[in-house]
Formats: C-alpha cells, structure tokens, sequence
C-alpha cells in the first residue's frame, strides 16, 4: 500500500536531491490503522518515465510493528505501478478526451 506525499519538489528536484528530502513519518498505519507504530524499513527503487528521460529514484519505505506490512512514502508526482510521470499521463488523457485526437496522435502531443 503507497500514501502519497507532496514533497514539494519535481522529479528532478527529488532526484538530485534525495539526500536532502524530510520524509514525513505517517501517524496511522494504512492496513491497520495502529497509531504511531510505522517503523523506516528502508527504500525501493522506482524509473518513472517522462518525454525525454528516466529518473531513478528511491521511495521510502515504512513497516508496522503492529501488523507487520509495508507501506511507502510515494512521491506525488507517480503513481502505483505506472512508468509515466503523473504530468506525461494527464497530458496523454486531455490530448484523447477533451482534445478529442485519435490514439496514433496523442504520442505526438506527449513526446
């Protein structure tokens, strides 16, 4: 299960600066809703795609004392178990609903 985060930053930013970025620790744990009990238990690497690059990236990971699952801290500018960036997705989806283009050409708006 993922909780998403606003960092505040671009993907760029969060990669060039991983080092640097606060994770915030979640109070209530998203399986069991146990309070205060979600533990660091490391990062996973992700490679969300935009038009011209990927990025690899880490995203934080926590565990519960309580139920023992995992959850992670994912930045809000991917979402779960897509390669695309959120901002390459939104602008695939208005190019082919409220611009109303065919599928072949919807690629030549997002590249």
């Amino acid at each position: 299960m993922a909780i998403v985060v606003e960092f505040g930053c671009t993907v760029h930013q969060y990669a060039t600066q991983f080092h640097e970025i606060v994770f915030p620790r979640p109070s209530v744990c998203p399986s069991c809703q146990a309070q205060d009990c979600l533990i660091g238990h490391g990062f996973y690497p992700r490679e969300p795609l935009d038009q011209e690059q990927v990025y690899r990236i880490l995203v934080k990971r926590w565990r519960c004392k309580g139920c023992h699952r995992t959850t992670s801290s994912l930045p809000s500018f991917i979402l779960r178990f897509r390669h695309y960036l959120l901002v390459v997705i939104q602008r695939a989806l208005t190019a082919r609903h409220e611009d109303r283009l065919k599928e072949g050409d919807v690629l030549t708006v997002v590249k």
